[in-house]
């Protein structure tokens, strides 16, 4: 189980990087989300396939991040995405350590807690300001 779960974590990624590669540009604001290949964040990529985020002028990309909440976090810091879904725990110690995460609301609710996380200083401040974007 161990070696399966790795490879399908390749794959699911593989997958998700070909489907996502031909999004249109056309004066589209781009949202730069992250994520592990984990089945609850499939509402992102079945938006996407249905075109729900361009008819609303979003250029959504999809980066998906294997290595989990760590390097979700470093990619938040250093300006690579815009969101990242990822375990809320994670993103409390590293915003308590100074790192400049904001955590704006709560994604999956289960023993482990995912939530949606910025930067500080984002105009995304609460799930409000998602709305229509």
């Amino acid at each position: 189980m161990r070696r399966f779960l790795p490879s399908l974590s390749s794959q699911l990624c593989a997958a998700q990087a070909g489907s996502f590669a031909s999004a249109s540009s056309r004066s589209l604001t781009t949202l730069r989300v992250a994520g592990v290949p984990e089945h609850f964040n499939a509402p992102f990529h079945i938006a996407k396939e249905r075109g729900l985020y361009e008819a609303r002028g979003i250029n959504f990309e999809w980066n998906c991040v294997p290595q989990g909440t760590g390097a979700m976090g470093q990619k938040l810091e250093e300006d690579e995405v815009d969101v990242a879904v990822m375990l809320s725990e994670g993103a409390v110690a590293r915003a308590a350590a100074g790192s400049p995460i904001k955590v704006v609301g709560t994604y999956v609710q289960s023993p482990l807690r995912w939530g949606v996380h910025v930067r500080k200083g984002s105009p995304i401040q609460k799930l409000e300001d998602l709305k229509g974007k």
